[in-house]
């Protein structure tokens, strides 16, 4: 949700205190509330001594605070709405471009889930890369047992479809991930339930468009 006009005002007025500092600022809170020292270091491409003055002053206007010592240390923002104020007052063409970044630094790291490299990617603009990770946390989240996450996953997957450009294969992913929707729902809530229904209707007008109703089944 969007932080109200007069407390946006009200924080981002102290972040203008800060002026030096408020790039860094913005930079954060692309990557949350709370901020590895490494993982800002890398996408905020400034010298250390520069990254950590501007950091100081962050601290001193008592905006975010600090655990543990450079570069081993962490930033948590004071409040979420002053994060959020942060990452407000970016221009959207330089929020996309930090998510890229963002998505490229953490694709490089071990373990890094899908469902983050998901967020990242879909935010940086790069919708086809989204959808596959969505694709892929619905899956792992479907394997544990997950079935709420799950569903989510799948139904970002099948929102995304409609702004990429129709294929052969991304009918058949929209088809299984369909598939896959329908089949946590029933695991979850029965056959009858809505969603279920609702997937597995999206799933056979699908299996007909590609001519394909070998695999039409959830069970």
């Amino acid at each position: 949700a969007s932080v109200p006009a007069t407390l946006n005002d009200s924080l981002m007025a102290r972040l203008d205190r800060v002026p030096e500092a408020k790039a860094v600022a913005q930079i954060a809170a692309v990557i949350g509330r709370v901020v590895d020292h490494a993982l800002l270091a890398a996408i905020a491409e400034l010298p250390e001594s520069h990254l950590l003055a501007a950091l100081d002053k962050l601290m001193a206007a008592e905006l975010v605070f600090r655990r543990g010592s450079p570069p081993e240390s962490t930033y948590t923002f004071k409040h979420a709405l002053v994060r959020d104020a942060a990452y407000e007052s970016l221009l959207k063409t330089r929020r996309r471009e930090l998510h890229a970044a963002l998505f490229t630094v953490l694709t490089s790291l071990p373990d890094t889930s899908d469902e983050l490299l998901a967020y990242h990617a879909e935010a940086a603009g790069l919708i086809e890369t989204a959808i596959g990770h969505w694709r892929a946390a619905g899956e792992q989240a479907a394997e544990r047992s997950a079935n709420e996450e799950a569903i989510r996953h799948f139904e970002r997957v099948l929102e995304l479809t409609a702004r990429v450009p129709a294929t052969g294969d991304t009918t058949r992913m929209e088809l299984d991930t369909a598939l896959s929707l329908a089949f946590v729902n029933i695991v979850s809530q029965g056959y009858s339930a809505p969603g279920a229904v609702t997937a597995y209707a999206r799933a056979r007008r699908l299996s007909e468009q590609i001519g394909d109703s070998n695999g039409l089944s959830v069970a």
